[in-house]
């Protein structure tokens, strides 16, 4: 019997290491990369119809899925903050997820709208549901989180938080959730239920979270920019300096941190809006969407 349970025991440790494997050699990878590394644009994917602002990117098998936001009445700035600290309107909209096949064709569509929530996160997947946060257009404000099936039939309502949740990702090993507040200065993690298991300030400035991936082993990938003033504050021009960071949310810890000077035609960062990290032939493949409306995925490859 003894033996009998020492051989399930080694069995259960190699099959988990081997469910680890992926993400530990695709974390491996990441580490490797510096400001140095080149990329190399393979391939790009022109989306076939309208995408609106997109604000989140997944590739699962040979789709891609994008969290979009659809203004049809943009935001108002007051000129003093309301009672409740508000300095602009809500405005009004919808929100979207698209899937979209590998010619860049609308396979399906899903709207998503709670009151004067319309503003969708950056997404992640838990191996069966997509994970969504819905927000107010505003800092500090109120969001609903969904997760939504892979055939777009449902968006389940999970909890709601009071802060607008501009990203989020998906813990597969703990099944806890985290989400980063307008421009990621806040940090939180949750049970699926909504209880909040902690919060705190985003110890790096480097970069406002855009969009982000669990990775496995605890640790979050996050694509994101900061624009920065050319030539002080008297000049309003600005540029967009972009990067990925690799973190983990428990302690805010960043494990790696590379600048990205990819950009996309009209010279924005591509790391501005949505992003996905793949495994494909031995190497990483990313997958950013930076343009509004009418959007190409690029698929770029690193040299390691």
């Amino acid at each position: 019997m003894k033996r009998r349970y020492t051989a399930l025991c080694a069995l259960c440790f190699c099959l988990l290491l081997f469910a680890h494997a992926p993400a530990n050699e695709r974390i491996n990878r990441f580490l490797g990369l510096t400001k140095k590394t080149a990329f190399t644009l393979v391939h790009k994917i022109e989306c076939q119809f309208n995408t609106y602002h997109p604000q989140g990117l997944l590739k699962i098998g040979d789709h891609f899925i994008i969290s979009s936001v659809q203004v049809l009445e943009p935001v108002q700035f007051y000129a003093q903050p309301d009672e409740q600290g508000y300095d602009r309107s809500t405005g009004r909209g919808l929100g979207h997820l698209f899937k979209v096949d590998a010619k860049g064709r609308l396979i399906k569509e899903l709207e998503l709208a709670e009151g004067d929530q319309y503003h969708p996160s950056g997404i992640d997947f838990d191996g069966r549901h997509i994970w969504v946060s819905l927000a107010e257009y505003r800092p500090n404000s109120r969001s609903t989180l969904f997760k939504v099936d892979m055939d777009f039939n449902q968006a389940e309502k999970m909890f709601t938080v009071q802060d607008h949740i501009g990203t989020l990702a998906y813990n597969r090993d703990s099944e806890q959730v985290y989400g980063f507040s307008w421009g990621s200065r806040r940090i939180y993690c949750w049970t699926t239920t909504g209880i909040e298991l902690y919060r705190y300030s985003n110890p790096s400035h480097f970069l406002d979270y855009q969009d982000a991936k669990y990775l496995g082993r605890d640790l979050v990938l996050a694509g994101g920019l900061n624009k920065w003033l050319i030539n002080g504050s008297g000049d309003p021009r600005t540029v967009d300096i972009g990067g990925l960071a690799l973190f983990r949310p428990s302690d805010g810890k960043i494990i790696h941190e590379i600048p990205l000077n990819l950009r996309a035609p009209d010279g924005g960062t591509v790391t501005r809006n949505s992003m996905d990290i793949a495994d494909e032939n031995q190497s990483l493949q990313f997958y950013f969407a930076p343009e509004d409306n009418q959007t190409t995925i690029y698929v770029y490859r690193p040299a390691l």
